[in-house]
């Protein structure tokens, strides 16, 4: 089961996640989505990175999205993918979905 949970499972929980979180601001109230970034944030402060990047990637480095991005663009750098994954997309996620809900 571990080599299968790592091949697809892992990889498609990760997806249906994203999807949930770029979708959240149609159908989650805006305090819960800042709620919820600030239990990402945690996790990576306790854990020194995502637990299910860890456990696809068996190293606290590995990133979703940095090693998919990095097929297509081999010059990113981590560091930028970090930057945006781990507070751009949040701070334009939580202004899309206050937007959206009190206007």
């Amino acid at each position: 089961m571990n080599s299968i949970s790592n091949k697809w499972l892992i990889p498609l929980i990760h997806i249906v996640l994203i999807i949930l979180v770029y979708t959240s601001p149609w159908f989650l109230p805006w305090p819960y989505i800042v709620l919820i970034f600030l239990l990402y944030h945690l996790q990576l402060s306790i854990f020194k990175g995502c637990i299910l990047s860890q456990a696809q990637f068996k190293d606290k480095q590995g990133r979703f999205y940095f090693y998919y991005l990095k097929k297509v663009f081999p010059k990113l750098k981590s560091s930028t993918i970090d930057l945006a994954m781990d507070y751009i997309m949040p701070f334009l996620i939580i202004i899309l979905a206050y937007i959206i809900q009190t206007t």
